[in-house]
């Protein structure tokens, strides 16, 4: 009815063809599809919005052309409470530039929260500039917004300029943690509470693809997607459109659509393409006005169930820029099953120089000679202890620095592309 809130992440699916999409923040839903009869239904699976009454639509789609609206579902809340959720999106944390943040809350349940405090944990890595909505207070690292009500389906986001500390170095991980809560119990307090860990970075490919965790996964693990975007030509952008043909083993029906930077249109094309379209978005290039020329959008999947030891998922996506070629990026790559346990193979794992005095390189040496990429490199010490860790790789051979290592005897790991893992000895003095 007119005035009442919208539910997002709700899987709408028209037969014949299997043609399906998931709504919006605003719990709106558009799908094309060619003339014919139609019924249209919703999946609910783990929301805490179930549908009212059974509904199917039946639709006739007489011609080409037409528009049909008002096809609703009613929906009515499991749980009688707030369900305040948040969540943090970052561009990328660039060494010596400043990068945009992203902190979404809102509250999916079925009455208002009140008295609500917002506290985003930034560390000691992070220099908080200027935020779209400023805090209210500030303790040590830990920015507070004092928000009072949140209403039923509000949802707001927050964007925080800020910078990275000259302390940390490239590849060192960058932690930060939001936090929402009000005066009243919640519906799931699992969502209340979310962490970002982005590894810093000096010079990249502004329009990449991410994902965490990234390398070996459990069979059941929710994997985070994260797109990149930006407009690095001379000109301003009307439209971008993004692309992700999900890789076989993700499984279509746990989809999530996240944190996205600007207005857009979702559609699910086939079985597991998703698209994503920013019409008018007018994003100006980079040396206009750097800090508005970067997008992102985000989403959350499952792989499907069942899947064998050693199934790799690799996933990749296309940027369009108005009518320009797509650019393609990197691919980010998950294993199910667990790491096998480190195996001391010098031999394919190169190590110069070795011992390590302030920097060595890294390579993979495999023994069928063929070139292998690292996509990520973790360092342990001798009782297992993880000391550092890089990812999102794409390298034949990797320097790293000594920096905040101690010196001693260590294990290196190597992820290469080929999902298998080369490991090493390091000595640093």
């Amino acid at each position: 009815d007119d005035g009442e809130v919208g539910v997002p992440n709700m899987r709408i699916l028209l037969q014949p063809g299997d043609i399906s999409t998931v709504s919006n923040e605003d719990g709106e839903y558009s799908v094309f599809a060619s003339p014919g009869q139609y019924t249209i239904q919703q999946e609910v699976t783990g929301t805490t919005w179930v549908p009212t009454c059974s509904t199917t639509i039946n639709l006739n789609i007489a011609g080409i052309g037409g528009q049909f609206c008002g096809n609703n579902f009613p929906d009515t809340a499991s749980c009688a409470l707030p369900d305040l959720r948040t969540d943090i999106i970052v561009t990328d944390h660039r060494i010596g530039f400043e990068n945009l943040l992203a902190i979404n809350y809102k509250n999916v349940g079925s009455q208002t929260a009140t008295n609500v405090i917002l506290t985003v944990k930034f560390g000691d890595d992070v220099i908080p500039l200027e935020s779209s909505i400023p805090w209210t207070s500030t303790n040590g690292g830990d920015r507070i917004w004092e928000l009072e009500n949140v209403g039923i389906g509000e949802s707001v986001t927050i964007y925080i300029t800020d910078s990275i500390s000259t302390e940390v170095e490239i590849g060192d991980n960058v932690l930060l943690e939001a936090s929402i809560y009000g005066n009243e119990n919640d519906c799931d307090i699992t969502d209340n509470t979310r962490t970002n860990e982005t590894a810093a970075r000096g010079a990249l490919d502004p329009n990449d693809i991410a994902v965490n965790p990234e390398g070996y996964i459990e069979n059941d693990q929710e994997l985070i997607y994260k797109i990149r975007f930006q407009n690095i030509g001379n000109a301003t952008v009307s439209t971008v459109r993004i692309e992700d043909v999900l890789p076989e083993g993700l499984d279509i029906n746990t989809l999530q659509i996240g944190l996205v930077s600007h207005n857009y249109r979702f559609e699910r094309e086939g079985e597991n393409k998703l698209v994503w379209i920013f019409e008018n978005i007018d994003m100006p290039d980079s040396l206009t006005n750097e800090a508005a020329s970067h997008g992102f959008i985000s989403f959350k999947i499952k792989p499907n169930l069942g899947l064998e030891d050693g199934k790799i998922i690799e996933n990749n996506a296309l940027i369009f820029f108005d009518n320009t070629a797509p650019l393609r990026t990197n691919t980010v790559v998950n294993i199910i099953g667990k790491e096998p346990s480190r195996n001391f193979i010098t031999e394919q794992l190169h190590i110069f120089p070795n011992p390590m005095s302030e920097q060595s390189t890294i390579e993979i040496v495999p023994f069928e000679q063929k070139e292998v990429n690292i996509i990520r490199l973790s360092i342990y010490d001798l009782v297992g202890k993880k000391l550092y860790e890089k990812y999102s790789l794409a390298e034949t051979k990797l320097l790293i620095n000594k920096g905040k290592l101690p010196s001693g005897y260590f294990i290196v790991n190597a992820l290469g592309e080929n999902g298998k893992v080369y490991s090493g000895k390091l000595l640093i003095e």
